[in-house]
Parts: structure tokens; C-alpha cells; sequence
């Protein structure tokens, strides 16, 4: 419901702004219109009052209707993964930072200073300077697949998978590219980033690495790609690397060294590639790489649902080649933290589906002594604002795509799949500010 009161004090008044700062709006459906903000927002009529932003593209007025915009970008490039991981499923809307804060809530106007009138989800109101805005997501139900299309492309009509053009069109020639042109972040704050890339043992992939992470709170504590000469850990991921060095992983297998160089790098198995950032300490880690990848060789696509038996894909690539009981997951299972409004397990499903899950752990939905919850949940909380109504507070939930969320809880029988799609886990919470711990799931194809 909140979408719908966007701009109501200008759509109410027609009030006259003078708004200039250029930003792009990244439409539902990834059209993408680039331009100076125009002076106000316009009424399209008595009978059809949805109202429309207007823009100054190249000398000409645009009107573009306000419930067609997904997201408005003030700064360009992609969202990192982490930030669109973050997009509320609750009806809020989100107000990204260059600084890198976010705030749930909702747009009300545009200021005549070249402001963001912004509310917050607790009431709060301001007035935010344009040129401190990174991106404001109106739609953020649609936000993912806008941005994806709008950028990328995406498979088959399929709008959940980033990278399947780059893999498909090109993944099977030399210096292919299989990231996007701009590159992936690697944050240094996160143990493990999903590349979205399967590959296969012998497959030679080569690593072209920018920017710098610090791995600790000291401003001496900085590192490039190759690592920080000063130190070296046995237990870092990769011993013989430095600290702060860009690494790699295909499946559980063993880390591997990519530092800087653009050499080609051999595949040691069969599995998804995963890059990330070598230490042993991550919560004090800021900065990330971005990381272009190219196939210098045969390098297998992102599958999208249609490998064998045309089953549920997950992090063996098995697709339930193995049977009932066979793992989507690693066996020690994927976190679920309570702070991430959905977690992408990485497992392509198809409608129909039967996949069984078990949880563990215990996680925190507020600040109180009583404040907990294992994955079936707290009924000391259940409210029609989660995204589970009427579900208690904390419960493990699940979805598919942008199908609607179902109950997984310590449910370890099948439960049938929805739709077609990539399946998210998250917990049954509307507000995760407060919430911390994670559940640990293990997913397996039930037949």
C-alpha cells in the first residue's frame, strides 16, 4: 500500500518544482529514461489520475507515470548484490545513501532545493539532498528484474539471473565474458560472494581484479588484489596468500590464489564459482573488488532449470539426478540470517517440485529477553504486515521468485514448489533492524 501513496502532496497540489538534478528512471519493465528532473509532476487527467514525473531528455519534456518507475538512480552503474538482497518485500519503499546507509520508508516529494522530502518507517521526516542520494526504489517487488533487463538482458524471460546472457552468448569462446562488462562485487565483509558462473574441472577462467578492501578497523590496514605483503595466517582460506587477497572456490572444494594477475586460472572441480576475500576475520573487512571474469576456454552456462530431469538445480548441479534425498545444498547447510530480507540459495526450481528442508539455529526479532525464535517461529508476534500474514515473527519462509512467500519452518517433509524459478529463504519479520542470528538450512530434492 505504500507504493500507492507515493507523491501524494504533489498530486494533490500539482505544486511547481524546481528540481534539476539529473537521474534515470529504471522502468518495470528495464526501459531505461535518462534526464533532468523537470519542475513538477502532472495529473493525467480526471478520468486517469495516476500521476506522472516529467523529465528534460535532450530538450524534451518526457512524461514518465509514476507506477511505472521501479527505482530512480541518481549515481548510475548496478546495485551491488548485497544492496538488492536488501529490497523490503513489506511494502516499503528504499532510500539508498552514497554513504552507503539505507532508509525504509517513502517518497513524498521533491523539494524546490534540489531535495528528497523522505518519510521513514517510524514516522521520521526529512529533507534529504538529491546529491547524497545514491537510489530511491519505488517498486522494489520490481527493482530486481528491472535493473537486471534493463542492464543485461536476461534468459528465456527469466528476470532472476544476472549473468545468463554474458554465459550463454559468449562463455564458450576465448576471453568470453562471463560477468557483466562493469564487473561483480566482491565485498571484503562477506565470507563467500555466489558468481553465478558453474564451471567444470580444466575449465581456464581468467580474473581481471580493481579496487581495494580494508580487512581491519586501522586505515593502515588496506589491501589490492594481491593481497597485503605484511601478513600471511594458517588460517586464512589460502595460507600461502596475504591477507586481503582475492580467492576463489568452485563448490566446497579447496580455496584457490587469484590476487591481480590476469592469467588464466584452471578450474580444479566441478561446481559454482566463488570468489571472496582471504581472512579469517570478516565483520571488522569494509571496500570490495570488482572483479570482471572471462572464459578462456569451454566454460558451462548458468542452467536456469533445464539439465537433467529437468529437476531442481542447486549447489551440486545434481537437479535430483541423484533421487529423492539428493542435496541442493552444501551438507553443513546455508545460513539464513535474520537481518537479509531474502537470501538466494542458489537453487533453480521448477513448478512442482518436491523439496524437503531442515533447520537449525535460533535467531532474534527484537531486543527483548523473550525476543527469539527457532525456525517455526514465535507466536508472541503475528501481524498482517509480515510477509507471511498471520505466520508468527521468525519463522523460516521461502518463495520463488517473486511468487508469494510460504511457510518452510522445521518442516524436513516435501513441499511442493509454486512456480518456475529461484528459490529465496528468509524470516517472517517486517522490520530487521533489530534482528540478528541466522538459521541453517539444509535443502534436499525430495523427488
Amino acid at each position: 500500500m505504500r507504493r500507492m501513496l507515493i507523491l501524494v502532496a504533489l498530486l494533490a497540489s500539482g505544486a511547481i518544482l524546481s528540481a534539476q538534478e539529473r537521474a534515470t528512471f529504471i522502468k518495470n519493465d528495464g526501459e531505461r529514461i535518462t534526464g533532468l528532473l523537470e519542475s513538477r509532476t502532472v495529473s493525467r487527467g480526471f478520468f486517469n489520475r495516476s500521476s506522472s514525473f516529467l523529465m528534460n531528455v535532450n530538450n524534451q519534456q518526457v512524461q514518465v507515470p509514476v507506477s511505472d518507475v521501479a527505482v530512480i538512480d541518481f549515481t548510475g552503474g548496478r546495485p551491488s548484490t548485497r544492496e538488492l538482497n536488501t529490497l523490503p518485500n513489506d511494502g516499503s519503499q528504499l532510500l539508498v545513501m552514497r554513504n552507503g546507509s539505507q532508509s525504509e520508508g517513502r517518497l513524498v516529494t521533491f523539494g524546490n532545493d534540489d531535495t528528497v522530502r523522505w518519510t521513514d518507517d517510524w514516522g521520521g521526516t526529512e529533507n534529504i539532498p538529491m546529491r547524497q542520494i545514491s537510489r530511491i526504489y519505488l517498486n522494489p517487488s520490481n527493482a530486481r528484474a528491472a535493473v537486471d533487463n534493463s542492464q543485461y538482458g536476461y534468459n528465456n524471460g527469466n528476470r532472476n539471473y544476472q549473468y545468463d546472457q554474458y554465459n550463454q552468448n559468449y562463455g564458450g569462446q576465448v576471453n568470453g565474458l562471463l560477468t557483466p562488462p562493469n564487473g561483480l562485487e566482491v565485498p571484503a565483509d562477506v565470507a563467500w560472494t555466489d558468481t553465478g558462473i558453474n564451471v567444470r574441472a580444466g575449465d581456464m577462467l581468467s580474473f581481471s581484479a580493481n579496487g581495494e578492501v580494508q580487512f581491519g578497523n586501522d586505515q593502515s590496514m588496506r589491501s589490492s588484489a594481491n593481497g597485503n605483503g605484511g601478513m600471511r595466517s594458517q588460517s586464512y582460506p589460502v595460507p600461502s596468500m596475504t591477507v586481503g587477497a582475492l580467492i576463489g572456490r568452485v563448490g566446497r572444494s579447496a580455496p584457490f590464489a587469484i590476487g591481480g594477475s590476469r592469467r588464466a586460472i584452471q578450474m580444479p572441480a566441478n561446481g559454482r564459482l566463488f570468489l571472496g576475500v582471504n581472512d579469517d576475520a570478516l565483520t571488522d573487512n569494509s571496500g570490495a573488488f570488482n572483479v570482471v571474469i572471462r572464459g578462456n576456454g569451454q566454460v558451462s552456462s548458468v542452467q536456469n532449470g533445464n539439465g537433467p530431469n529437468g529437476r531442481a538445480n542447486g549447489y551440486y548441479r545434481n537437479r535430483g539426478a541423484y533421487g529423492a534425498g539428493g542435496m541442493l545444498t552444501p551438507s553443513n547447510g546455508l545460513q539464513v540470517p535474520a537481518t537479509t530480507p531474502w537470501t538466494d540459495t542458489g537453487i533453480d526450481v521448477q513448478a512442482g517440485d518436491m523439496l524437503s528442508f531442515s533447520a537449525n539455529g535460533e535467531i532474534r526479532w527484537g531486543t527483548g529477553g523473550g525476543d527469539t525464535a527457532n525456525a517455526d517461529g514465535n507466536t508472541a508476534s503475528m501481524r498482517n504486515s509480515y510477509p507471511l500474514r498471520g505466520a508468527p515473527v521468525g519463522t523460516l519462509i521461502g518463495r520463488v521468485g517473486n511468487s508469494a512467500p510460504f511457510p518452510v519452518g522445521t518442516n524436513t517433509g516435501a513441499i511442493r514448489m509454486p512456480v518456475n524459478g529461484r528459490l529465496f529463504l528468509g524470516i517472517n519479520d517486517d522490520d530487521r533492524r533489530d534482528n540478528s542470528g541466522a538459521f541453517n538450512v539444509v535443502v534436499r530434492y525430495a523427488r
